[in-house]
């Protein structure tokens, strides 16, 4: 949650025999002060409808040795 921006809106979604965490992540999110909804349909559904989908960059990890001082 530490990355996530509370000026906008987080949509929460999951597929399988453990869909409650997507309910549960709204709730979360939500006592947190974030906008939060839950996706109902898949992503496939989503995409269809055109809308954006947004997809965090993770920082590069060091590949081992540090450089030379």
């Amino acid at each position: 949650m530490g990355r996530l921006a509370k000026d906008r809106e987080v949509v929460a979604y999951c597929r399988g025999p453990y869909c409650v965490m997507a309910v549960d992540a709204v709730n979360l999110l939500r006592k947190k002060g974030f906008k939060a909804h839950r996706l109902e349909q898949g992503i496939a559904d989503w995409r269809a409808r055109g809308w954006r989908i947004e997809i965090p960059r993770r920082p590069r990890q060091s590949r081992g040795a540090e450089a030379p001082t």
